[in-house]
């Protein structure tokens, strides 16, 4: 695998973990937004309350889910910085670290170091080639 395919790969991870994260909260607001219903009868009817035990527990489960992946993500972080951190010029580090660690827009990693977006697509795929020839 190509070191730029391997880095995008943990960007898509980070990616999805915050898309997960957003559907938890879709769901939780889901379960407090609408409350149970109240009725003036006193037939009980479990239907409502199985919804809600069945959004719990897919809430539940995604939180579960959501925390394997970021135990992951913490690893192919961890594992991607050490392969950055080989680079011998910083600007070629903190590009990578930003834009693949950081989920920075390129735009975003351009302001924040003061040069221009262009600029910093060119210093992307000269750090990309100096890792490919260490032999990554």
């Amino acid at each position: 695998m190509d070191i730029k395919e391997y880095l995008r790969g943990v960007r898509k991870l980070s990616n999805n973990i915050e898309s997960m994260k957003r559907m938890r909260e879709r769901l939780k607001y889901e379960l407090l937004g609408h409350g149970i219903p109240i009725k003036q009868t006193f037939v009980q009817e479990s239907t409502p309350i199985d919804k809600m035990a069945s959004t719990m527990a897919s809430v539940t489960d995604l939180e579960k889910e959501i925390e394997k992946r970021i135990r992951v993500l913490a690893k192919e972080q961890a594992e991607a910085l050490a392969i950055i951190q080989t680079l011998k010029k910083p600007e070629y580090r903190a590009i990578l670290i930003d834009y693949y660690l950081n989920d920075y827009t390129w735009e975003e990693v351009a302001n924040l170091h003061g040069y221009a977006p262009k600029y910093v697509e060119r210093l992307h795929g000269l750090a990309l080639n100096e890792l490919r020839e260490s032999g990554y």
